[in-house]
């Protein structure tokens, strides 16, 4: 198996070169092979240590493992089982995997929670959430996080686990495509015929947005801002036609589909901006 380190540097044949870890630094094109499709979509991921906690992943760690989609519960089973001094350390704090789920520990009200209940308990312990960053950033247990999250991004089906169609892509659309893949909904195979990014945001519209009755296709701005805007550096905005203001339209039911959008358009909802979306024309 490779190592998950600074700049993902490929050893001919065998994996991945162990070169000394910079964690808070991303990965940078000038250690990747020019014309590496895998480990250029990942260019602008947040740092192998980094945290987020507020946003509907709940908690993500690393280059984006969510615990709602239980990528960090599997990430945390890999690094458990080839460093049983990290699973220890959890464990004295109140941390163990059951299964796909999180058991915690509530050392103040002397409880245990479980699942959901146990991820927004570990999104409000900050001893909890530097314990995950000190895993990352220890010189004892970092290269075995950055092993069992490489092992996590190019799993069967996952993210890295790139197709023959995409590698001929362009960088653009290998990221678009790939972020969306991590944050789920999608495949590799799901985007098999798209072509071109064009495709690929079409393809996300249409998978994600609500049909009207007449053809035309309606995305949230949540959609809009989570899945186009702010990731793969907003390549995904560089294609949509201009802005259309459906403000004072009358809707369709309860689905809140303008009734004029033409047929086979996709709109996109500008965040924050109620009746106007960004269209992309057949």
């Amino acid at each position: 198996m490779g190592v998950f380190n600074v700049g993902l540097c490929p050893a001919e044949g065998l994996g991945f070169h162990n070169r000394p870890m910079i964690l808070l630094t991303p990965f940078v094109s000038d250690f990747c092979p020019v014309g590496n499709p895998l480990l250029r979509l990942v260019q602008d991921l947040s740092d192998p240590s980094s945290m987020n906690t507020y946003d509907p992943g709940r908690v993500t760690f690393g280059r984006g493992f969510a615990s709602s989609g239980k990528q960090l519960q599997e990430l945390l089973r890999s690094l458990f089982e080839i460093a049983p001094e990290v699973k220890e350390s959890f464990f004295n704090a109140g941390v163990k995997l059951d299964g796909d789920q999180f058991l915690v520990v509530d050392v103040k009200r002397y409880f245990k929670t479980r699942g959901v209940n146990a991820e927004n308990l570990i999104r409000v312990d900050k001893k909890l959430i530097s314990l995950l960053v000190e895993t990352a950033q220890d010189k004892k247990s970092r290269q075995e996080t950055l092993d069992s999250q490489w092992k996590q991004f190019t799993k069967k089906g996952g993210t890295g686990d790139i197709s023959p169609e995409a590698e001929k892509w362009s960088r653009e659309c290998r990221a678009v495509a790939g972020h969306n893949i991590h944050k789920g909904n999608f495949t590799w195979t799901s985007f098999k015929l798209a072509g071109d990014l064009r495709g690929i945001v079409s393809k996300i519209g249409r998978t994600l947005g609500t049909h009207s009755t007449n053809g035309a296709i309606f995305v949230s701005d949540k959609v809009t801002k989570g899945r186009l805007m702010d990731l793969a550096k907003s390549y995904a905005m560089t294609i949509l036609d201009k802005t259309v203001n459906f403000a004072d339209t009358e809707s369709e039911g309860n689905n809140l589909c303008p009734v004029q959008g033409e047929a086979e358009h996709i709109y996109f909802a500008f965040p924050g901006k109620p009746g106007i979306y960004y269209g992309l024309s057949p």
